[in-house]
């Protein structure tokens, strides 16, 4: 049974992995990790945004400095084009994949209640 579900799996990961939108998402990714000054700035907007969420999760005060910082990366980010670039393919695909697991549920719920 399982090797029933596994061999489905991989004919699903080769449709996916032929799809334009993983395409350009690989793409997109290449782009950016080939270039240091945007992977700093990517990882820095990241580990940022995270602290700053963490941070307002626990009611713990957001210092301005921090905020400004964000702020300012965010602006960094979205005036890469690369960058934006990357964030189009990231939602496009998480669209996708989300279609794909309501599909998955969908059918499964079917089958439960059929």
């Amino acid at each position: 049974m399982d090797d029933a579900i596994l061999a489905q799996a991989d004919k699903l990961a080769e449709l996916l992995a032929a799809d334009p939108r993983f395409e350009r998402l690989r793409a997109a990714e290449d782009a950016v990790l080939k270039t240091p000054e945007l992977k700093r700035l990517m990882e820095e907007f990241e580990q940022a945004r995270l602290s700053v969420a963490r941070k307002e999760r626990e009611f713990t005060p957001v210092e301005p400095s921090e905020k400004r910082a964000l702020a300012d990366l965010q602006r960094r980010v979205q005036d890469s084009a690369p960058l934006r670039d990357l964030a189009k393919a990231q939602a496009d695909y998480a669209q996708m994949m989300d279609r794909v697991n309501r599909a998955i549920h969908a059918r499964l719920q079917a089958g439960l209640s059929g």
